[in-house]
């Protein structure tokens, strides 16, 4: 979050913002449980033939679901203008905010149905409340996922789910299966899906560096390395903050942009990772900074062209 500027409008707009994390939760269980009640109701009343009222346990959680949407649509919109997510999760971000938006305002239309007919049963109420209540439970889990994939990675659900279905074979499968297609923009040859940066042949710890290898093949090894041990776990096959995946070619030149062939210095990747410790923009975000061996092996190798192993085979060394 954007360092305060000590003024008390700042401090409170912080502590708004930083409420969005522990209010959200809320209004997805309330509304939910409101739109499950309200089917209850529903199918009781078709069983029985007869006229179905709307669930009162439906409306008390649906009037506490709209307050907490509320305030979770006011406290992330804060959020989102006082901390810095990166120019990549711009669309992201702006899709969930308007879908939160939106959630809130579907559920405080539906209070108003849902009173009416609690006070005076009408059939077009009821299925003014009922059609309503449906559109901000669909909109809310969509606000859930949307928000789950900016903070965790786009696959935070079917990644696990994945696993415990089909085991590590699962693992490989993701891997090759989400790989980002390259737009027009990508180079002629097709890069085939390339194999997890971490793998025996090169999992040494980029920090035993001591110099910038003249070898190509062996500079190539050694990038990823750096890249395997301090990029892929927010930028990879599990997790892919930002929308941005590190881990083969085609997604650091031809999707993400991360890095220009030919030009280290002016590479989005080494601009982050050579900023102030203390700088939103920092790369990584977590853990020690790159050090200047492991920074000088990723310009280089960018200099060089982010010459990758030939057919998707792990570089040796």
């Amino acid at each position: 979050m954007d360092s305060p500027t000590g003024t008390p409008l700042d401090a409170w707009l912080d502590l708004l913002a930083a409420l969005h994390v522990a209010v959200v939760h809320f209004p997805v269980a309330l509304i939910l449980a409101a739109a499950l009640f309200e089917t209850g109701a529903t199918i009781r009343g078709l069983v029985r033939d007869e006229e179905a009222r709307p669930s009162s346990t439906a409306l008390a959680c649906l009037i506490l679901g709209a307050l907490g949407a509320a305030a979770s649509a006011a406290s992330g919109w804060t959020l989102a203008d006082r901390e810095n997510f990166g120019s990549s999760m711009a669309e992201a971000l702006l899709w969930h905010r308007w879908t939160g938006v939106t959630v809130a305002g579907l559920a405080l239309l539906a209070l108003l149905p849902g009173a009416m007919t609690a006070v005076r049963p009408s059939l077009g109420a009821r299925r003014l409340y009922r059609t309503l209540l449906l559109l901000a439970a669909m909109a809310v889990s969509l606000a859930g996922h949307q928000g789950g994939a900016i903070v965790h990675g786009s696959d935070h659900i079917t990644g696990p789910l994945r696993r415990a279905l089909y085991g590590a074979q699962a693992q490989a499968d993701s891997s090759e299966g989400s790989e980002p297609a390259s737009d027009s923009r990508a180079s002629a040859a097709p890069i085939a899906p390339q194999p997890a940066l971490v793998d025996p042949a090169h999992s040494s710890p980029p920090a035993a560096l001591l110099s910038v290898p003249d070898d190509p093949e062996a500079l190539a090894v050694a990038a990823r390395a750096v890249l395997g041990s301090r990029c892929v776990e927010c930028h990879g096959p599990r997790k892919e903050k930002g929308d941005l995946r590190l881990d083969t070619r085609a997604a650091i030149v031809d999707v993400g942009y991360a890095a220009f062939p030919g030009d280290g210095s002016g590479s989005p990747i080494i601009e982050r990772v050579v900023l102030p410790i203390d700088h939103e923009d920092h790369m990584p975000s977590e853990g020690p900074p790159l050090n200047s061996v492991q920074v000088d092996v990723l310009r280089a190798w960018i200099d060089a062209g982010v010459r990758w192993p030939a057919d998707g085979q792990p570089a040796q060394e």
